[in-house]
C-alpha cells in the first residue's frame, strides 16, 4: 500500500510539474486563464492529500516495524529462528523498497519546488522590468509633450 501510496503521489508531481512548464512556456507567468489556475489547484489539493495519505502510511509502517522486530525476537528466544530470520528479512526487503520509492519521490518534490521557485522569480523579475519601463515612458511622454 505505501508503493502504491508513493507511485500515486509521484504521478500526481509529474502532472503538476508539467502544467507548470506547459504554464511557464505557453501562457507565462502573469496570465488571468482562469482554466489552468483551477487546474494547478485541483491538482495541487489532490497532491497534498496523496503527500499526507504517505506519510500516514509510513507512520503505520514504523509501528509495524516494531511489531515485526518484537516478534522475530520473540520467535528467536523461543526456538523458531529461521521464522525470525525470515520475517525480518521481508521487512528489510519491504523497508529498501519504500526507501526508494521515497528517495524517487523526494527528488521529483525537489525539481518541482525549484521549478516554482524559479517561476515566482521570473514572474517578478518581469514585473520589476514593467515597473522601471512606466516610470521611464511617463517621463518621454511628458518631455515630448512640453
Amino acid at each position: 500500500a505505501i508503493l502504491d501510496a508513493h507511485e500515486a503521489y509521484w504521478k500526481s508531481l509529474n502532472k503538476l510539474s508539467s502544467l507548470l512548464k506547459r504554464f511557464e512556456t505557453e501562457v507565462g507567468p502573469c496570465s488571468g486563464d482562469d482554466s489552468i489556475w483551477l487546474e494547478m489547484i485541483a491538482i495541487r489539493e489532490e497532491t497534498n492529500r496523496l503527500k499526507a495519505d504517505v506519510l500516514s502510511l509510513e507512520s503505520r509502517m514504523q509501528s509495524v516495524s516494531g511489531l515485526m522486530e518484537a516478534m522475530a525476537q520473540t520467535a528467536f528466544a523461543n526456538g523458531a529462528e529461521y521464522a525470525g530470520i525470515c520475517a525480518n528479512e521481508r521487512l528489510l526487503s519491504a523497508e529498501r523498497q519504500i526507501r526508494l520509492a521515497a528517495q524517487k519521490t523526494a527528488m521529483l518534490e525537489d525539481i518541482l519546488n525549484r521549478a516554482h521557485r524559479d517561476a515566482v522569480i521570473s514572474g517578478a523579475d518581469k514585473t520589476d522590468k514593467a515597473e522601471e519601463r512606466r516610470p521611464q515612458n511617463d517621463v518621454a511622454a511628458v518631455d515630448v509633450g512640453a
